[in-house]
């Protein structure tokens, strides 16, 4: 499904297959798009977590951010054991992947200029909007290892 918000194009997919690389094929198949800045994904700590990542690592240009769920909202409802998220693409996007190793401590105005970016599904993204040569800062969400 996809939606368009402005000058975002959101694509929502979400898979209820039991195993987890079928489950990630219908997913990427379901949230695939030019010009993607993220994929964000919510999924079940029964599956597989090795075999999901194997099936997603690489599928993306994009950063990919994931976490595990004790139940997922889905396109159709609260379900669990599924495997559900979406993609953002636009040109006026940039997602920063970068690690916080502990919430406790973290002070975002410290860490913009020093954050060390990582390539892994445990990471933290900073959105930002281009505007000229500025960046402006839009949202962040956290998750620590």
């Amino acid at each position: 499904m996809t939606k368009e918000a402005g000058r975002l194009k959101v694509k929502r997919g979400f898979s209820q297959a039991k195993d987890a690389a079928q489950a990630a094929s219908e997913f990427i198949e379901q949230v695939e798009q030019p010009d993607t800045a993220v994929v964000v994904f919510f999924t079940s700590s029964n599956f597989d977590l090795k075999a999901l990542e194997k099936g997603l690592k690489g599928k993306f240009s994009a950063p990919v951010l994931g976490c595990t769920t004790a139940g997922e909202i889905t396109p159709v409802g609260y379900c669990q054991g599924t495997l559900t998220g979406f993609s953002i693409a636009s040109d006026e996007l940039e997602v920063f992947p970068f690690l916080i190793p502990s919430l406790q401590t973290f002070d975002g105005a410290k860490t913009k200029s020093k954050s060390t970016p990582i390539s892994s599904y445990r990471s933290t993204a900073i959105c930002s909007e281009k505007s000229g040569n500025t960046k402006k800062q839009v949202s962040t969400a956290g998750n620590s290892p």
